[in-house]
C-alpha cells in the first residue's frame, strides 16, 4: 500500500468507486457489485466500464484510463456480440434520463445517471496533489504523441517533396 493508494481509498468511500490492487499500482473503477449503484447500471443498459489505472514511481504518478465495451444482441437469426478495449486518455460524458413506473409504481425517473470521465482522473489528481506528488503522462499517451509527431513529420516531408518536384 502506498499513500496515494490509502488516500484515494479513502476519497472514495461513499462514492459509486471502488480501489483494486494492479501488479504495479492500483486501479479505481465504478463498484457495480454494491447494491447502491448496482440497479443504475442495470436500468440503464450500461455496455461498458470505465476505470483508471494508476502506476507511481517516486514522487510521481501515471493515470490511464481504460473502457471496456461489451455489446450483444439476440433474436430468432441468431445472436452476435462483440467486446472492445480502449486505453489512453479518454475524453467522456454520457447522460441519461428515463422517465417510467419504478419498483413502487410511481411514475418517476427510472433512470437518471450522469458520467464524466474526468471525474475518477480528478479524485486521484487531487489526492496526489495534497501529498506533492507530479503527474506524468502513461506510457499510452507518449505512444500516442510520437506517431502524431511522426506522421507530422511525414506530412511535412510529403508536402516538401511535391512542392520540389513542381519547381
Amino acid at each position: 500500500m502506498t499513500a496515494l493508494r490509502d488516500a484515494v481509498t479513502a476519497a472514495t468511500e461513499g462514492t459509486p468507486y471502488v480501489v483494486g490492487d494492479l501488479d504495479d499500482g492500483f486501479v479505481v473503477r465504478a463498484d457495480v457489485a454494491d447494491a447502491r449503484w448496482n440497479g443504475i447500471a442495470s436500468r440503464s443498459g450500461l455496455t461498458s466500464t470505465f476505470s483508471w489505472e494508476v502506476r507511481e514511481k517516486g514522487g510521481r504518478y501515471s493515470i490511464t484510463d481504460v473502457e471496456r465495451r461489451v455489446d450483444w444482441s439476440g433474436g430468432l437469426a441468431g445472436l452476435s456480440a462483440s467486446a472492445s478495449v480502449r486505453r489512453g486518455r479518454i475524453i467522456t460524458k454520457r447522460y441519461e434520463k428515463v422517465w417510467g413506473v419504478d419498483d413502487s409504481g410511481a411514475v418517476k425517473p427510472v433512470v437518471d445517471y450522469r458520467f464524466d470521465s474526468h471525474e475518477g482522473r480528478d479524485l486521484v489528481r487531487a489526492c496526489a496533489k495534497r501529498l506533492g506528488m507530479r503527474e506524468q503522462l502513461p506510457l499510452s499517451a507518449k505512444v500516442g504523441l510520437g506517431a502524431a509527431a511522426f506522421a507530422l513529420l511525414v506530412a511535412l516531408v510529403a508536402v516538401a517533396v511535391v512542392l520540389l518536384a513542381a519547381l
